[in-house]
């Protein structure tokens, strides 16, 4: 099992997922009588609902958002070259799924000077609910100048030939492109959540450094 660490560098704005805006319950106590009010939720309410925040509020995002788009960026894709014994290269989504994991959930936000990012801009927009078809007011985070580490597991035991650094590397530039990440992404018919990534490091869980980027 190997630790693999790349850089991640957004080359274009990261837009977090949001709510669509519901209506906020408070208590007012007055003497020995608590009233429940309502009102409407503020846009920055909306946004602040999508975004996953760590210990001194610094802006967090999951990293498995990383391995999935990773994973969607290899459909069609096949194992190169073809194990010794197959009739025919075996399908790379498949056999990388088994393959490659996250090494932590979370994975923190910067700015391309790595100073953790706690605040963001607000994008709203007229959107289409996937539930009823009807349109929204989409209130969301959205982040410019991204940067982030994220840290991969990849079992060589599980894979059909050798998985290189170099070949995850290629991929994950791969999943940068197309279908990126967050909310609205290049995926989903947006411009949003495209990345690029640079190798850090490569180690071995036993304690050897394989490899390790200048």
């Amino acid at each position: 099992m190997d630790r693999v660490q790349l850089e991640i560098t957004g080359i274009s704005d990261l837009l977090l997922h949001g709510a669509n805006g519901l209506l906020k319950v408070e208590e007012q106590t007055a003497g020995a009588q608590t009233r429940q009010t309502r009102r409407q939720q503020s846009d920055l309410e909306i946004a602040e609902e999508g975004v996953y925040r760590g210990e001194n509020r610094v802006i967090c995002f999951p990293q498995a958002a990383f391995r999935q788009a990773f994973l969607e960026g290899l459909k069609g894709k096949v194992i190169s070259p073809k194990p010794a014994g197959m009739q025919r290269a075996p399908s790379a989504k498949t056999w990388y799924e088994r393959a490659v994991f996250v090494g932590d959930e979370w994975c923190i936000l910067t700015d391309l000077q790595g100073t953790p990012l706690t605040t963001y801009g607000l994008d709203v927009r007229r959107a289409v609910n996937a539930n009823t078809g009807g349109a929204i007011r989409a209130v969301r985070a959205r982040l410019k100048n991204w940067k982030t580490v994220v840290t991969l597991l990849v079992d060589q035991l599980v894979l059909p030939v050798e998985g290189s650094a170099a070949s995850l590397l290629h991929n994950m530039n791969c999943a940068g492109v197309w279908p990126g990440i967050g909310s609205y992404r290049i995926g989903r018919g947006g411009p949003f959540g495209r990345f690029k990534a640079n190798l850090l490091s490569v180690e071995s869980l036993d304690g050897l450094q394989v490899e390790e980027a200048a």
